[in-house]
């Protein structure tokens, strides 16, 4: 069946939430888990490293996978981490400097139904205003850890590996496509409104963060499951407000990957999207 049909079907069905049961814990279970982290600062990267030494002490049967073991010569930069995460019993996420990668990762991990266990190096200068002003992370809660000792043994001790549920809901047929927008509008954004609108002729839903406050990780999951196609315009780094915006579309482009609705990521320029992601979006 073509892909195209396949979306369709899917979002054809009347959707329920998605039952999760709480499965015996076996502690002698083999589990793997990828971590996705920032490799600045250092103090995260050294960490990380140490924390993957103790748990082969601690907990033999945790496999934690670094983004940095992967096999890339050849191959888009960016599969090889999905396919770790496809794979993987649980995701580990380091948000304690917000990265572009690792929030894309965040949303995809969600989106495949698979738990995600925030962490935060309090040692380091405190992001929580970007986090709070991006919204998605400030109501889902993280670990916070001070060196490898702390996380080797939270990590060493988790099996809860229950993920957020995805309310699976019909497709909005009346407005079938979910648009991010930041908070100033540009002559960029008022001709990509108009042009969705009055040459494409559909009808969109759309977070603006004027006239929605805060984004919070339910409701980006329930509009993204609810759409069609999502429209991400990212914004230079030239522009207030850029990390916000562009956290934001890089959590729900995420999440649209992995339920399979159409994405359309457009930027102006090189920036701001890194080099592993570039394939993906529309210049």
């Amino acid at each position: 069946m073509p892909r195209m049909q396949r979306i369709q079907r899917l979002r054809n069905l009347t959707f329920l939430t998605i039952p999760a049961q709480q499965i015996p814990y076996n502690m002698s279970k083999t589990l793997n888990s990828f971590i996705a982290y920032p490799i600045n600062p250092r103090e995260v990267r050294d960490t990380v490293a140490a924390t993957i030494a103790k748990l082969k002490q601690l907990r033999p049967s945790l496999v934690l996978q670094p983004w940095e073991a992967n096999d890339v010569p050849g191959r888009c930069l960016v599969d090889p981490i999905l396919d770790k995460i496809r794979d993987s019993d649980y995701i580990v996420a380091d948000i304690s400097q917000l990265n572009f990668n690792v929030i894309y990762e965040i949303g995809f991990s969600i989106g495949k139904l698979k738990r995600v266990v925030l962490i935060k190096n309090k040692n380091l200068r405190n992001n929580d205003r970007l986090i709070s002003e991006t919204g998605i992370f400030d109501t889902i809660g993280y670990f916070k850890y001070s060196n490898s000792e702390d996380l080797a043994k939270f990590l060493s001790e988790v099996h809860d590996f229950l993920p957020l549920p995805l309310k699976q809901i019909l497709p909005n047929k009346n407005a079938p496509v979910y648009l991010v927008a930041p908070r100033e509008k540009t002559e960029s954004e008022i001709r990509l409104f108009s042009r969705v609108k009055k040459e494409a002729r559909l009808l969109f839903r759309s977070y603006d963060p004027e006239e929605h406050g805060r984004l919070s990780a339910r409701d980006a999951i329930d509009n993204v499951s609810a759409s069609l196609g999502v429209i991400l315009p990212l914004i230079s780094n030239n522009r207030i407000d850029c990390e916000v915006h562009n956290f934001r579309c890089a959590f729900i482009a995420g999440l649209s990957h992995a339920l399979g609705c159409e994405t359309l990521i457009l930027q102006a320029g090189e920036d701001p999207v890194p080099v592993d992601l570039r394939d993906a979006v529309s210049i």
